[in-house]
């Protein structure tokens, strides 16, 4: 009964607050994951720019001597990798 007459006290005095919709949450939480993740991948930059010698949570390429891996030769072994699961269950339903 308190929120109804609270809620009516503030539409008279003009001091709606509306409750936020699920589409004004989801945009909301899509910018902060948006600002999480390229606050992210600036550090990771950084680290990566400044040749750390124990490449601490690295991407380590194992086939050329531990380098350092940077994020366009992570996103090409990750698209390669998907193409390549994609292949074997085009397989396995072909057979």
């Amino acid at each position: 009964m308190r929120h109804i007459l609270e809620r009516r006290l503030n539409k008279v005095k003009g001091n709606q607050t509306k409750e936020p919709t699920a589409k004004e949450m989801l945009s909301a939480l899509e910018k902060t994951k948006e600002g999480q993740m390229h606050q992210l991948l600036e550090r990771n930059t950084q680290h990566s720019s400044s040749q750390d010698p124990c490449l601490d949570g690295a991407v380590v390429n194992k086939t050329h001597t531990g380098k350092q891996q940077n994020l366009e030769e992570i996103v090409a072994l990750i698209y390669q990798d998907a193409l390549s699961k994609d292949k074997e269950d085009t397989e396995t339903d072909k057979g």
